[in-house]
């Protein structure tokens, strides 16, 4: 479910572009979305388990959670609980359902001064989650393990200038 992205979004520039797996797929379990709310711009993208109609249901439900949770949560590690939780409920009464999604939510803070300086990143799902924000890049790999934890949240440093 990829809606075309405004311009902007409070403060914050948008740009989007996707290329599916196969040729001609027209549905399928890629989604992304940007909104603004009361904790600033928050913006989810992702994937779910499986494709076609089954995967477009999922995707349906996970991007009304995060809207609600968006204007609702008062930070990434609670909007992420509230899409775990809208994955568990929609799974809970379906014999053998494995319900899975991995997504990567940002947060530009509301109020800050210079967007790139307040930027959150949590990512979850996959135990190997790689995402590139290039304001971010560090000018030296840090010390640490190879393949990050299945969450994790970064804020940029002054280290890296951010």
């Amino acid at each position: 479910m990829l809606p075309p992205l405004p311009e902007r979004v409070g403060r914050v520039g948008c740009a989007a572009f996707y290329r599916a797996a196969q040729d001609g797929t027209l549905v399928g379990g890629d989604f992304f979305d940007v909104r603004q709310g009361p904790y600033g711009v928050r913006a989810v993208m992702g994937d779910v388990q499986g494709h076609g109609l089954a995967a477009v249901a999922t995707v349906v439900s996970l991007l009304g959670a995060f809207r609600e949770a968006a204007l609702d949560q008062p930070d990434l590690e609670s909007v992420a609980a509230r899409l775990d939780r809208r994955l568990a409920v929609d799974s809970a009464d379906v014999r053998h359902a494995e319900l899975f999604a991995t997504a990567l939510l940002l947060e530009f803070a509301a109020g800050s001064a210079a967007v790139h300086k307040a930027v959150r990143a949590l990512g979850a799902g996959a135990a190997a989650l790689a995402f590139v924000l290039a304001s971010f890049l560090p000018r030296h790999r840090p010390a640490g393990p190879a393949h990050p934890p299945a969450t994790s949240v970064t804020e940029p440093s002054a280290e890296r200038g951010g």
